[in-house]
């Protein structure tokens, strides 16, 4: 007599392959939303970046000029106020008076790192990108290989033979997966997008949330607006404009240039050269030092690197990190996949399994048993807000075996990738050409 033993065999089999298939994409949901809270943190990191190197940068700029406007006028009064003359004192206090903007300078510039110390707010920074670059490289590189163990142990508690997440890393780049690639996880879904990837960094560096991105919403930006756009103060919410009002660097940039542009009511000393003061007129809240090198470093994010500085200022020193982007998926295609059937086949995860059947009572009587049954299922990844890899809200959902609709190509992956003892399962699914093929194959 049958006791039902084998239709209960294969409901528990059937039950770990779609516990092994939704495990392997809640990690990989889990994984998503990690790197895409990473990207959006890069984005708000590169943006103070940017805005703190500009800033010492402009610093330093001043300083330097400040220092040879100090000089410069002290050797011109060495020069021609000589002590002994009875005008020496008033010829020092005028070279004092024009000197007076230059230390001027030097003490705003001591004061301003002081205060607001953007070398230290640069190194935190980029320390910071690194971080997460680094966090996420790991993140994609180590995932099939963690998909291998947690399935691995979950397998040697389930009492399976054998289990193969087909389309998994044969074949792929991915460094993690060359240990065992008969065995390994599915690769996240992403890819370096390159320049591409930088220009869309760009974007969401002024644009935040858009094209249905949640990510810079979650961290409070308001829709259409970013770091750079929305990252100053609630009065002044333009990050170049905040900086350049809040330090004063604008304003100090402007009369130090002008202080030594105009002509003198006297004529000693003479009128100061142009060629030791700031290269170009400075406007306190236009074109400056400080804008232009804010300009130049958000520029090089843009562009992926390359912009030339000016007397070693102005180029991005911050680390360009890697922008990672969903696997086929259009930019028009973003908001429009809801749905597991309208993702494409890399946001699919299908598992096959293997279990030796028991024991039966009264085998004797039955012929053609079974040495062992198969199931296999299939999990999807979606994300409602926008499939990119700006917006978090990343899950795992199960769905029919849809991998499974055009069997020749799977069984060819099995036969070639997977263990021994999904043979029979291969050529099962290589002699499927009927509905009624299927069914023997589903309650074999």
């Amino acid at each position: 007599m049958n006791s039902g033993q084998a239709m209960q065999e294969r409901r528990a089999l059937q039950d770990a392959a779609d516990a092994i298939a939704m495990s392997h994409q809640s990690w990989a949901a889990r994984s998503l939303n990690t790197i895409s809270m990473n990207q959006v943190a890069a984005v708000q990191l590169t943006a103070t970046a940017i805005g703190a190197e500009a800033l010492d940068d402009a610093l330093d700029v001043l300083a330097i000029y400040s220092g040879i406007a100090t000089g410069y006028i002290a050797i011109h009064a060495g020069i021609n106020c000589p002590p002994l003359l009875l005008g020496a004192p008033a010829c020092f206090a005028q070279h004092a008076l024009e000197a007076s903007e230059a230390v001027s300078a030097a003490l705003y510039v001591a004061s301003t790192k002081s205060k607001y110390k953007p070398g230290q707010v640069e190194d935190l920074a980029h320390r910071a990108l690194r971080a997460t670059e680094e966090m996420n490289k790991e993140i994609i590189a180590r995932f099939p290989r963690a998909m291998e163990d947690a399935t691995q142990a979950y397998a040697e508690r389930a009492g399976l033979e054998a289990w193969y997440f087909l389309d998994s890393c044969v074949g792929s780049d991915i460094r993690a997966c060359a240990p065992s690639p008969r065995q390994g996880g599915k690769p996240l879904p992403v890819y370096d997008a390159g320049t591409a990837g930088q220009v869309e960094k760009c974007a969401a560096m002024f644009f935040g949330t858009m094209n249905g991105r949640t990510g810079f919403m979650a961290r409070g930006f308001p829709i259409f607006r970013g770091p750079l756009s929305y990252g100053g103060s609630s009065g002044n919410p333009n990050l170049k404009r905040h900086i350049n009002e809040e330090t004063d660097i604008g304003n100090r940039l402007e009369s130090f240039y002008d202080w030594y542009s105009r002509s003198y009511l006297i004529g000693s000393p003479p009128k100061y050269p142009q060629i030791l003061n700031l290269p170009f007129k400075q406007s306190e809240d236009g074109l400056n030092m400080f804008t232009l090198f804010f300009a130049m470093k958000t520029i090089d994010v843009c562009i992926g690197g390359g912009v030339p500085s000016i007397m070693g200022f102005g180029g991005l020193r911050a680390p360009l990190t890697t922008v990672w982007a969903a696997n086929n998926v259009g930019q028009f295609d973003r908001l429009s996949l809801k749905r597991p059937e309208h993702m494409p086949d890399d946001f699919h995860t299908l598992v096959a399994v293997a279990a030796l059947s028991g024991t039966r009572f009264g085998q004797s009587h039955f012929g053609a048993v079974p040495t062992r049954h198969f199931a296999y299922g299939q999990a999807s990844l979606i994300n409602r807000s926008s499939v990119d890899t700006f917006s978090a809200l990343w899950e795992a959902q199960m769905m029919p075996a849809s991998e499974l609709d055009q069997p020749a190509p799977p069984a060819a992956d099995i036969s070639a990738n997977a263990a021994p003892a999904f043979a029979e399962l291969a050529n099962l699914l290589n002699a499927v050409d009927g509905a009624e093929k299927w069914d023997w194959i589903n309650a074999h």
